[in-house]
């Protein structure tokens, strides 16, 4: 494909025609320049610029929709009647490794992942994530009903320093914060770059001597409970923080850079910094799973499109505009599928027969696994009993039974 036809394709899904226009363009008169006509619109880009910086910003169509249907979810929160709605932004690399893909999604209530904009760009810099960011963001401020919540990213500096630029608090993903080895390439002996886990158990410890992979890995598995905190009481999660500090001292607490670092990336008392469900509202997601699954799902359909095709031409950005287009068509039926609701599962009421079940054969209650509940007593609806979240938390000899008249 020439530099030609790439910039009429370019210009045309900018301009946004009602109809394909009369072309001698191969591509722009295929099937598959239909989906992407009709799924994305282009916002701008400099290919036609000899910066050699080459990049392409774009929407889906349908990305002033989603915000709205996002906009729907959290209508009970007190304040200025707005809903807050939180969004998501992850990076990849795409084959070749001469690009990357960047996305800005909005969730649902499940935690689905629904894109929003798009930026094709030679790296992940401040610049382009701001880019990409900021289609979204002026999205959410334009909507009567949505206020700008908080950007879900992973712990790239470039994004971080993009959300702060546009004025929105950054958020951690507790995933990439506390993702443990599981021998594949990508998250091999150390764990991911980034991890808790790499930095306490890697070189990036500085002089000081790393710790071995059993005892990072202890650490670890005691910050995951961090996502068992509500974001109801923020003097509990200064509690948990505190209680893995005194239960880890002797692996952490060292005094030097090391000690420094690990106290203003992942375990501080802003829950920002770590993630989870501790920060935001009640059900939003603490997770960028739904970004990386997307993003996933976008290179497989990539890899479908292009390999019957020439090496030299799978690189160019034409097809992977047309991979997220492919995608938006193929999973992106709002009307039926955004979830706006809490949706009763049939598992619920399986877990209430099963319940009934112990109840009728002698077993008077069910033991559940929690870390943190609030219930009230079978004999006396009205007494509410609080437990003692830090008397749970860590604590392996910890139990306490649980009555659920419901499920939701």
């Amino acid at each position: 494909m020439s530099q030609s036809q790439l910039l009429e394709i370019l210009d045309i899904l900018k301009n946004s025609p009602e109809s394909i226009p009369n072309t001698d363009n191969y591509f722009v008169n295929s099937p598959l320049f239909v989906d992407m006509l009709s799924e994305l619109h282009v916002e701008a880009h400099n290919f036609d610029d000899s910066t050699g910086c080459n990049f392409i910003l774009f929407t889906a169509k349908d990305a002033k929709k989603k915000i709205e249907l996002a906009a729907k979810i959290y209508k009970d929160e007190p304040g200025d009647k707005k809903c807050a709605v939180q969004y998501s932004c992850d990076f990849t690399h795409l084959p070749g490794g001469e690009k990357q893909l960047g996305m800005v999604l909005a969730e649902d209530i499940n935690h689905k992942g629904w894109p929003t904009s798009y930026i094709i760009s030679p790296t992940e810099n401040a610049e382009f994530a701001k880019m990409v960011m900021k289609v979204t963001v002026d999205l959410i401020n334009a909507d009567s009903n949505a206020n700008r919540d908080k950007a879900l990213i992973d712990g790239a500096h470039a994004l971080k320093n993009a959300a702060i630029t546009l004025g929105v608090h950054d958020r951690s993903c507790i995933t990439h914060g506390c993702r443990v080895p599981n021998g594949t390439r990508k998250n091999g002996k150390l764990g991911t770059k980034g991890s808790l886990c790499a930095y306490l158990c890697g070189k990036s410890c500085t002089n000081e001597k790393a710790l071995s992979l059993t005892n990072a890995v202890r650490v670890v598995s005691d910050v995951l409970v961090a996502n068992f905190v509500p974001s109801k009481y923020p003097e509990d999660f200064s509690g948990f923080i505190e209680t893995i500090w005194e239960r880890h001292g002797s692996l952490i607490a060292t005094g030097g850079n090391r000690e420094k670092h690990i106290r203003n990336t992942y375990l501080h008392k802003d829950p920002r910094r770590l993630g989870g469900r501790a920060v935001g509202l009640p059900g939003q997601s603490g997770s960028n799973n739904h970004g990386e699954k997307k993003n996933r799902d976008v290179k497989g359909y990539l890899h479908f499109l292009t390999k019957n095709i020439k090496v030299s031409e799978r690189n160019n950005p034409v097809f992977i505009m047309a991979a997220c287009a492919l995608d938006l068509r193929l999973t992106n039926d709002l009307e039926d599928t955004f979830a706006t609701k809490p949706v009763r599962e049939k598992t619920d009421y399986d877990l209430l027969r099963h319940i009934n079940h112990q109840e009728v054969n002698g077993f008077k209650t069910v033991c559940l696994d929690l870390q943190y509940m609030v219930c009230t007593d079978s004999r006396d609806p009205t007494n509410k009993i609080h437990l003692n979240n830090r008397a749970v938390i860590v604590n392996p000899t910890a139990s306490f039974t649980a009555n659920l008249p419901i499920v939701s």
